[in-house]
């Protein structure tokens, strides 16, 4: 029979490593809390001079927007819109007077006259020597 070698310590022993190996695990997570620590407070003194200077730019763009009327605002427009379309048809209404005016011309004695003018200043033209 082969006879075991029992290579493991009394139970005291290896509860005395397994404490041992604790102790040390403590000081290793301590030291990278530390560290984690001592990262997110460096880019926090980094980054909070960039954060206060985009709250005093927001606290200037909101007390810029609260000085704006929007009732005026929106009144100006509808009243703009209102004088645009008054301004729109009253435009339409010369068109339409013009158009009709136009319409009333006679062109065949509008081309009537041209010819009786061209036939009264070419004989002009001529003795001016000009054809």
């Amino acid at each position: 029979m082969e006879q075991q070698i029992n290579t493991a310590s009394t139970p005291a022993e290896q509860q005395l490593k397994l404490m041992k190996r604790m102790y040390w695990m403590s000081i290793v997570r301590t030291v990278a809390c530390l560290l984690i620590f001592v990262v997110i407070a460096g880019s926090a003194l980094y980054v909070l001079p960039g954060v206060k200077e985009l709250v005093d730019r927001l606290t200037v763009v909101a007390s810029s927007l609260e000085q704006i009327d929007i009732t005026y605002m929106t009144e100006s427009v509808t009243n703009l819109a209102v004088t645009g379309t008054e301004s729109l048809e009253e435009t339409m209404v010369e068109v339409t007077r013009a158009l009709q005016n136009l319409n009333q011309l006679d062109i065949a004695s509008l081309n009537q006259s041209i010819a009786d003018l061209g036939a009264i200043v070419e004989p002009l033209a001529r003795l001016f020597g000009s054809r």
